[in-house]
C-alpha cells in the first residue's frame, strides 16, 4: 500500500464519522473499501481531477446522508438529526432566510468571492510554478550539476563535459548523468534559411529522463562515439511545423550547417525539455570523456539512485572533485554544486514571488472573512428573537449551531463558485502577463489540484467566518429566552468586533507596504539608467556555417562586408557586431590579472567578457567616460587593447591609478593595455548590480555566431526586411534569428517583476478597500447598540460633536493599535521580500510613512461616517427603543 493510499483510507475514516457508530459497525468497512475502489478508477481515468471529483462526492455524502442516517438510527443529540429536521431543512431554512437579506447576503457572497478568486488564480500559477512535478520519470531524482570555483568567484558555471562524465563513472549516489548543450543549427532546406534551435545530448539523456520517441528510436550508444552525429530526432512542433507531421520522414536527411543527417526519431507532442524549446536533438558525437579540461560550457543532468539524499549526493560529489582536482591541473580550485531539477528550473525569484504572493492573497482571504464574521455578528444581535423562539420549541445550542453554519457554508459555497468563476480570467490574465522567456515547463490550468485547494478554501473560510459568530450567538440561550429575544450583544461580542478590526487594519498595513515596495521596485528597474539606449535598437542573431566559412579570413570579411552594407541602409545610425548583446545573458567570464598587482589578490579578478566590433559601442549606446573606443585598426593583426567598465576601475584598482595606464594579463600570453572606460552597463539581468567588465575587439578572435546591433533614427521594426534583405544579399543561406527590438527585450526581462508589482498593487487597494468596510462596518455596529446611551448624551445636553468624538476616539484607538502592529509585521515582511527588491530599501521610511498616513485617514474616514449617523439620532425615538 502507498503511503497516498494509506492517507486516504485514513482521511475517509475521519469522513466516515458523519455516520452513527451504529451504522459505521454495520457498513463501514463496505463504504471505505467501495470509496478507495471509486478512488482508483477516477484517478486512473481522469487524473487529479477524477480523484477530486471522488473526493468531492464523498464529502458531500457525508454532508447530506450521515446527519440523515442519525435520525434513522435514532441519534437525536447535538449535531445529529433532530426533530426539527434534516441538514435539506436546514438548506432550505438558510436559503429562505438569506433571500429576506438579499444585501447582507450579496455582500457577503461578493467578499468571499473576493477572497477566493483571487486564492484560487494565484494558486493557480503557483500551482504550475512549485507543485507540479516536471514532466519526466521520477522528476524528484533528477539533479542538476554545477562547476564551481570559490576562489575565483564561480558559482553555478558551466561543467566541463569530462569532469561530469567522471561524476557520473566514479559516484555510486548517481544512477546516470547526462551532457548537454544548447546551441543551433543553421537549415538550409526550407524555403528560407531558418537557424534551429538544438540540444547537443550525449546518447542517454533521453532514458535518464525516461522519454522515448514517439516516432523512430532513441540514440544509439555508438553514436557518442567521434563522428557519431550523423542523426537528429525532430520535436514534434518542429516536425509539425516543417513537415506536416509526415510519417514518412524516417531515413531522410537534413543540411544543417553543410553537413547532411538523418532523422531518426520523432518526440511526443507533450515532451517538454525544462530550459528552453528546441527544435530538434542531436548527439554529441564524440567521447565527452575524451574531452580536454579546463573549458566550461556544457550542462549536466544527474539522477539520484533510489533513496539517495541531495546532500548525501553533494558531499560525494565533491569528494570526486577533490579527486579530479589532484588528478588535472586544469581542475585547480574546481569543486561540483548539486541542486534539485525543479530548484535549479524554478529559480530564486519565481520561488520567492511565489511565497510572497500566496501570502498575500491569504491576507485577502483572511480579511474577507473577517468583514463577513463582522456582517454576521452585526447580524446576530437582530437575530436574537429568531433565535429565542428556536430555542423555546426545544432546540438545543448543537441544533442551531448547525443551522447558523449551514447559512456560513451556504454563503461560502456561492462565493466559492462565483470566485472561481472569477479566477479562471484571473489566472489567465497573470500568465498572459508572465515573460515569454518563461521555461515551457511550466503550464497553467485549472486541474484536481486547483479544484480541491479552492474548496479547502471555500470550506475553510465557511468555518472561520461561521464559526465565531455562530458560538457568540448560541454562547447564552438562557439568557436570550429570559429577555424575550431583545436585539442587543454582549459586550464580549464588541470585543470580538474590536479584535478583527486590529487584525484586519494590521493585515491592511502588511500588503500596503509590500505592494508599494514592489510596485516602486518594478518602476526603479523599468526607469534605472541600464547604460545603454534601448530605444530604436534592433538586434538579431547570425550564425556562420562553419563548414562554408572555415577559416578567420571568411568569416572577417563576412561580418566587414555585412557592417558595410546595413551601415548604407537609409535611416541606419550605427551599426556592429558581438557575441552577447546586454540583455542576452551570454556574455562569457573569465578571470584576468591586472599587472603590476600582487599576484595573491588576482584570484579574484573576475570580469564578465564582451566582444566587441568597432560600432557596437555607439549602435548599443554605450557612454564612453575615458580613452577611446575600437576602431578597424583593431583587428587580427594589430595590438591587443582593451576597455573595462566603471565597475571594473571601482573594484580592481586603486583610487589613484589611472585605467589608461594599466595593462590586462590572461593565462600564459594574453596582454592587452586598457585603451578606454565605458559606463556600467546592465549585462545580464535587469535585477542585478553591474559587474565588472572587459571589452575586447571581436576582429581579434574567430567567432562565427555573432548579434547584429543596429540604431536607427526611427521605429527599428520597419527596418527588419531590409536589414534581412542585406544578410541575403551576401549569402542566400544564412538564416537571420532572434529578431528583437531592444525596447522589447527590456519589457520582457522587466515583465515578470512587473506582474507581480501589479499583483501586489491590486492586492493592496482590494486590502484597503476590505479594511476601510471592515472599521465601517464594525463602528457602525458598535455605535447602534449604543443608541439609547446616546439618546441619554443628547438629551443631557451633550453637543453632536461630543458625540462624533467619542465614536471616533474609540474606533481610533483599535486603529492605532492595528497600524502598530502592522508596521512591525511590515518591517520583518520587508526583510523577506529582500531578494526581488531592485533600487528600494526593504524597510524604505518613505513607503511605511505613506502607508501609515493612508491607513490612518481610510480609518478616520471610516470611524467618521457612523459617527456621524449616530450623532443625528433622534434623542426621544433612541430611548422609546423606536426606529
Amino acid at each position: 500500500m502507498t503511503e497516498r493510499t494509506r492517507v486516504a483510507r485514513r482521511l475517509y475514516r475521519l469522513l466516515l464519522r458523519a455516520w452513527p457508530r451504529s451504522y459505521r459497525d454495520a457498513y463501514g468497512a463496505e463504504m471505505e473499501d467501495a470509496f478507495m475502489a471509486l478512488l482508483r478508477l477516477e484517478g486512473e481515468r481522469a487524473g487529479g481531477l477524477g480523484r477530486a471529483r471522488a473526493w468531492a462526492g464523498a464529502v458531500l455524502d457525508a454532508g447530506i446522508s450521515g446527519p440523515g442516517a442519525r435520525v434513522r438510527f435514532g441519534s437525536n443529540q447535538g449535531w445529529g438529526g433532530d426533530t426539527m429536521g434534516t441538514l435539506w431543512a436546514d438548506i432550505r431554512y438558510a436559503v429562505r432566510s438569506l433571500k429576506r437579506r438579499p444585501v447582507f447576503a450579496a455582500t457577503a457572497v461578493l467578499t468571499i468571492a473576493v477572497g477566493i478568486g483571487a486564492n484560487s488564480a494565484v494558486f493557480t500559477v503557483v500551482n504550475g510554478f512549485m507543485v507540479q512535478p516536471l514532466p519526466y520519470e521520477e522528476p524528484h531524482e533528477l539533479v542538476s550539476l554545477f562547476a564551481g570555483n570559490p576562489e575565483q568567484g564561480y558559482s553555478g558555471t558551466d561543467v566541463n563535459p569530462a569532469d561530469a562524465a567522471d561524476w557520473g563513472a566514479r559516484s555510486t549516489s548517481l544512477e546516470d548523468v547526462a551532457v548537454l548543450e544548447e546551441t543551433a543549427f543553421n537549415w538550409t532546406g526550407g524555403d528560407v534559411p531558418e537557424q534551429l534551435a538544438a540540444l547537443r545530448v550525449t546518447t542517454n539523456f533521453l532514458s535518464l529522463i525516461g522519454w522515448q520517441p514517439a516516432l523512430g528510436r532513441d540514440f544509439l550508444p555508438e553514436e557518442d562515439a567521434e563522428g557519431g552525429d550523423a542523426s537528429v530526432i525532430l520535436m514534434d512542433g518542429f516536425w509539425e511545423r516543417r513537415f506536416a507531421r509526415d510519417r514518412s520522414i524516417l531515413g531522410t536527411t537534413l543540411i544543417l550547417d553543410g553537413e547532411t543527417v538523418t532523422i531518426v526519431g520523432v518526440m511526443p507532442p507533450d515532451f517538454l525539455y525544462y530550459d528552453m524549446r528546441p527544435d530538434l536533438l542531436r548527439p554529441w558525437g564524440v567521447d565527452v570523456s575524451l574531452v580536454p579540461r579546463g573549458g566550461h560550457y556544457a550542462e549536466a543532468l544527474g539522477r539520484m539512485a533510489s533513496g539517495v539524499t541531495i546532500d548525501a549526493t553533494r558531499e560525494e560529489l565533491e569528494a570526486i572533485a577533490r579527486e579530479l582536482e589532484a588528478e588535472h591541473p586544469e581542475n585547480a580550485g574546481w569543486t561540483v554544486e548539486v541542486i534539485s531539477l525543479k530548484t535549479n528550473v524554478v529559480g530564486p525569484i519565481a520561488a520567492a514571488a511565489s511565497v510572497v504572493l500566496m501570502g498575500a492573497v491569504g491576507f485577502i482571504l483572511l480579511m474577507a472573512c473577517v468583514n463577513v464574521a463582522n456582517l454576521l455578528l452585526a447580524r446576530a444581535g437582530s437575530r436574537n428573537r429568531e433565535v429565542a423562539v428556536r430555542a423555546a420549541l426545544g432546540a438545543g445550542r448543537g441544533r442551531i449551531m448547525r443551522q447558523l453554519l449551514t447559512e456560513s457554508v451556504l454563503l461560502a459555497m456561492v462565493g466559492g463558485a462565483l470566485g472561481l468563476v472569477g479566477a479562471v480570467w484571473g489566472y489567465k490574465a497573470i500568465v498572459a502577463g508572465l515573460p515569454p522567456t518563461l521555461p515551457p515547463v511550466f503550464t497553467f490550468e485549472m486541474d484536481g489540484s486547483v479544484l480541491s485547494f479552492t474548496a479547502f478554501i471555500t470550506v475553510g473560510a465557511a468555518v472561520l467566518f461561521g464559526i465565531l459568530p455562530a458560538v457568540r450567538t448560541t454562547s447564552d440561550l438562557g439568557s436570550t429566552l429570559r429577555d424575550a429575544g431583545r436585539a442587543g450583544t454582549s459586550r464580549g461580542a464588541s470585543r470580538f468586533g474590536s479584535a478583527l478590526v486590529i487584525l484586519q487594519t494590521a493585515m491592511a498595513v502588511v500588503l500596503l507596504v509590500g505592494g508599494s515596495l514592489l510596485m516602486k521596485s518594478v518602476t526603479e528597474m523599468q526607469n534605472r539608467d541600464f547604460g545603454f539606449r534601448p530605444e530604436n535598437v534592433l538586434t538579431a542573431r547570425i550564425a556562420l556555417p562553419e563548414q562554408e566559412y572555415d577559416s578567420r579570413e571568411a568569416s572577417t570579411v563576412y561580418w566587414t562586408t555585412l557592417t558595410d552594407r546595413v551601415r548604407a541602409l537609409p535611416g541606419v545610425l550605427e551599426a556592429g557586431t558581438t557575441q552577447s548583446h546586454p540583455l542576452m545573458g551570454s556574455n562569457w567570464g573569465r578571470t584576468i590579472r591586472v599587472e603590476g598587482q600582487d599576484v595573491a589578490d588576482d584570484r579574484g579578478r573576475r570580469v564578465r567578457l564582451t566582444l566587441a566590433s568597432p560600432g557596437l559601442f555607439e549602435a548599443i549606446g554605450f557612454e564612453l567616460s575615458a580613452g577611446r573606443v575600437f576602431t578597424d585598426a583593431d583587428d587580427f593583426e594589430g595590438q591587443r587593447v582593451a576597455i573595462v567598465n566603471e565597475s571594473f576601475v571601482e573594484r580592481y584598482l586603486g583610487p589613484d591609478d589611472d585605467p589608461l595606464q594599466q595593462t590586462i594579463l590572461s593565462g600564459e600570453t594574453f596582454r592587452a593595455p586598457i585603451v578606454g572606460v565605458v559606463r556600467n552597463a546592465i549585462e545580464r539581468a535587469v535585477d542585478a548590480d553591474p559587474e565588472p567588465s572587459l571589452y575586447l575587439p571581436i576582429a581579434q578572435q574567430d567567432v562565427r555566431t555573432r548579434s547584429l546591433v543596429i540604431r536607427t533614427n526611427q521605429d527599428p521594426t520597419t527596418f527588419v526586411s531590409r536589414m534581412q534583405e542585406a544578410v541575403w544579399s551576401i549569402d542566400g543561406d544564412i538564416p537571420v534569428s532572434r529578431v528583437q527590438t531592444m525596447t522589447s527585450l527590456v519589457r520582457d526581462r522587466v515583465g515578470g517583476f512587473a506582474i507581480i508589482g501589479q499583483l501586489m498593487g491590486i492586492f493592496a487597494v482590494l486590502s484597503l478597500i476590505l479594511g476601510a468596510v471592515g472599521i465601517y462596518g464594525v463602528t457602525a455596529y458598535a455605535a447602534g447598540q449604543r443608541r439609547s446611551e446616546i439618546g441619554v448624551r443628547l438629551a443631557m445636553g451633550a453637543e453632536r460633536t461630543d458625540v462624533v468624538r467619542m465614536v471616533v476616539r474609540e474606533g481610533a484607538r483599535r486603529a492605532a493599535v492595528g497600524i502598530v502592529i502592522g508596521l512591525v509585521l511590515a518591517t520583518a515582511m520587508g526583510g523577506a521580500i529582500q531578494g526581488i527588491l531592485v533600487g528600494v530599501a526593504p524597510r524604505d521610511p518613505v513607503i511605511l510613512g505613506t502607508v501609515t498616513a493612508v491607513i490612518t485617514a481610510v480609518s478616520l474616514f471610516g470611524l467618521w461616517l457612523p459617527a456621524r449617523r449616530a450623532s443625528r439620532v433622534d434623542p426621544v425615538r433612541a430611548l422609546t427603543g423606536e426606529g
